[in-house]
């Protein structure tokens, strides 16, 4: 999304469980990823941007859990499914 306060309101809305994961990206996103309700599918470390992949290739970020992350392209939540 465009801002991270925006984003903020959407991790939110999502933890209160008024809208889940896919649905708010559908409605949400400005990426291309949005449309398949926010699955990047998967990709190995160094192919997203820095924050990014920083976070979600962090040995401490926890799968299944949302993040905030602001990058180039915008404020993004970010939920991480599986790790290698």
């Amino acid at each position: 999304v465009s801002d991270n306060a925006r984003a903020h309101r959407i991790k939110a809305q999502i933890e209160a469980g008024q809208v889940n994961f896919a649905d708010a990206a559908r409605e949400f996103s400005t990426c291309p990823s949005g449309a398949k309700g926010g699955d990047l599918g998967t990709f190995g470390p160094g192919q997203m941007v820095g924050a990014f992949n920083d976070y979600c290739f962090d040995p401490d970020t926890v799968v299944g859990e949302l993040g905030l992350v602001k990058t180039k392209f915008g404020s993004h939540v970010i939920k991480l499914t599986k790790k290698p």
